[in-house]
């Protein structure tokens, strides 16, 4: 008798709930700690199928090889997290800087930029795979702004990157 009277008090319950207006429900809490919208399918074949072809040096002849930013940022050694000065082209063009500084966090195996680029604001979602970082970029102002990006992770001061092969994304800071 006392099962029956649990059983119906939790079939209760249960239709309580979904009979609850779908407006009342809390939305799903992003993966990335910045509180925006998540990027899409990260993981993808899309992905995957790119990240196999990219190929970044990372030696003294790149073109992210010489320190361009003039102001340190916050930081701590031996790790990517903090504040990051960005800048990228399109297939070799001019350089387009960012806007003010790009906020880099660490959760997990995976390492989430966000960025104030010249055309918009934008969050990567990065696996880290060894000395890279595979993933995803998508707008915030505009999220069919998106696509698959790869950056080599040559140090802690130091991220070469190649956006959906339309050209390169590069990080640099001076940590304080």
């Amino acid at each position: 008798m006392r099962a029956r009277w649990v059983l119906l008090g939790v079939l209760l319950v249960v239709l309580i709930v979904s009979l609850r207006p779908a407006g009342t429900q809390q939305p799903d809490k992003p993966r990335n700690p910045f509180g925006v919208k998540d990027v899409a399918d990260v993981d993808g074949q899309d992905v995957k199928d790119f990240a196999a072809t990219v190929k970044l040096a990372g030696d003294d002849k790149d073109a992210n090889a010489a320190q361009w930013v003039k102001e340190a940022t916050t930081g701590k050694k031996g790790s990517l997290d903090g504040e990051w000065h960005e800048r990228w082209n399109s297939t070799g063009g001019n350089w387009n800087n960012g806007k003010g500084v790009a906020k880099v966090k660490t959760v997990g195996d995976r390492v989430f930029i966000l960025t104030n680029s010249a055309n918009g604001r934008f969050l990567m979602e990065l696996k880290k795979e060894k000395n890279r970082l595979v993933g995803k970029w998508q707008g915030l102002d505009d999220p069919s702004d998106t696509g698959p990006c790869v950056f080599l992770i040559v140090s802690g001061e130091r991220l070469d990157g190649n956006w959906g092969g339309h050209g390169r994304w590069d990080f640099r800071r001076k940590v304080q």
